[in-house]
């Protein structure tokens, strides 16, 4: 695997080692609070209000870090609307 990466073995077991980093365990934690919003509207809010509640509660991050963990979840990819 490692020649299909080109790295080194060393390189690739410290980087295996490594703690995670400050913007991951950030966004794992936003990742919670975004799926307690979602999940308290019952799955009817989006990205936009999702965001506003998040700031609405004193949550410092921008807009573009809320849609990937909004529309790209699993329990985001249910069609709401009734079909005719």
């Amino acid at each position: 695997m490692c020649a299909a990466l080109k790295v080194t073995r060393q390189g690739y077991s410290a980087w295996r080692k490594r703690p995670p980093s400050a913007h991951d365990l950030r966004d794992a934690e936003l990742a919670a609070k975004i799926s307690e919003i979602y999940g308290a509207s019952r799955g009817s809010y989006g990205a936009p209000r999702v965001f506003a509640e998040l700031k609405r509660a004193g949550e410092r991050t921008s807009r573009k870090r809320v849609i990937p963990s909004t529309y790209f979840s699993p329990s985001a990819q249910t069609n709401r609307r009734r079909s005719r």
